[in-house]
């Protein structure tokens, strides 16, 4: 959120890959991140779903579902904002598929189903 609060309302320079790998650890805390190829400018909305997608990981944690939804009212909570979880999910399923299209990544495409049949069952508890 930090990172977030440093620009203007509205549109944010979005990280584009905010997973646990591009950000810098010490004692199992983040303090910065790394990789910016994928930067853009956008909602941060992109950056949130793309952030719960890869650290909750829907359809793929062995957590139960209200677990998992736990875990994302938490992060929520963490970033200070509410969002609609379903719709930046949905969002960033249908940003995830473009990229793996774009670039050949057949196999995270292939994982793109589980996660929106997870979304489909379960959206209700987030």
């Amino acid at each position: 959120r930090r990172y977030h609060d440093t620009f203007a309302d509205g549109d944010v320079a979005v990280h584009g890959d905010f997973g646990p790998w591009n950000l810098v650890w010490r004692a199992g805390l983040p303090v910065a991140m790394i990789d910016f190829d994928d930067v853009y400018r956008g909602d941060p909305a992109d950056d949130v779903a793309y952030a719960l997608r890869m650290f909750v990981s829907y359809g793929f944690a062995t957590a139960p579902p209200t677990e998992l939804a736990r875990r994302t009212r938490v992060a929520l909570v963490a970033y200070g904002r509410s969002f609609d979880v379903p719709a930046i999910l949905e969002h960033e399923y249908d940003l995830a598929e473009e990229r793996c299209r774009r670039h050949g990544w057949h196999r995270q495409l292939a994982r793109l189903p589980v996660e929106r049949e997870w979304l489909a069952r379960y959206r209700a508890l987030l």
